[in-house]
């Protein structure tokens, strides 16, 4: 073989060792996007920081969501050396409280991994309660007045009747005879403005409607404007 033929294999081998060798390469910052704690019925916006850290561009060609409660935006081109991002967001509706994950499917050129498997992680918090109450009994025993703490979203929560129903089977007194028993109570909004739940607080003040000698077991039946939460009732004793 001549120096002249010698030479141009060699060229053509270091050629084609290089087009072997050019091919892009997909390397993640995070193969799993920790969403933390959010709200059932939002939308949770993820996002993964994808490189090429190969030497020809990355081109992805489709990203398959795990469901059909997620769409995806992304970067479909990526030269080397440089990054892009995939941007899934899962609609939480109708999801059950706890945790929960749904995966992504980034499919592309890359010579290391072209079909990767992306992953979501996220808690979806139990919806509050249209009325969260203080105590569940009410002891007029040794008290004339009781004080129960109701929380709510509403913002203009309002009490319009408090009645004491005795419970059936026992010995019931002349004052509670005349069932349901109305009772005097006082009702208004606290203080509480720092609450991280965005709930708003409310103090509602019970009197006793008892006389002070007979013992009697029943129900406090307590009459809000929540459209969720119409009636609350609270067992207790009252003397």
């Amino acid at each position: 073989m001549t120096p002249i033929s010698k030479t141009f294999s060699a060229l053509l081998i270091a050629a084609g060792a290089a087009a072997v060798f050019a091919a892009p390469e997909i390397k993640v910052e995070k193969m799993t996007y920790d969403g933390g704690k959010v709200a059932a019925g939002s939308i949770l916006k993820a996002n993964f920081k994808l490189t090429n850290t190969g030497n020809e561009t990355l081109k992805i060609s489709s990203v398959r969501p795990g469901c059909g409660c997620t769409v995806v935006s992304f970067d479909s081109v990526i030269a080397p050396g440089k990054s892009g991002f995939i941007k899934p967001e899962v609609n939480l509706k109708g999801f059950s409280p706890g945790q929960n994950s749904r995966g992504v499917t980034v499919n592309s050129n890359a010579a290391n991994t072209p079909a990767l498997h992306l992953t979501i992680e996220f808690n979806v918090a139990a919806p509050p309660e249209a009325i969260a109450v203080s105590d569940n009994y009410l002891d007029f025993e040794s008290a004339a007045k009781r004080t129960l703490l109701l929380s709510s979203a509403k913002k203009d929560l309002k009490v319009s009747e408090v009645v004491f129903i005795p419970q059936d089977g026992q010995n019931v007194p002349g004052w509670a005879a005349n069932a349901p028993q109305k009772v005097k109570f006082s009702f208004a909004p606290t203080n509480d403005t720092q609450r991280d739940d965005g709930l708003k607080t409310y103090k509602l003040d019970i009197n006793t409607p008892g006389t002070g000698k007979e013992s009697v077991l029943g129900n406090f039946e307590i009459t809000t404007n929540h459209p969720e939460k119409k009636d609350i009732s609270i067992g207790g004793r009252v003397r």
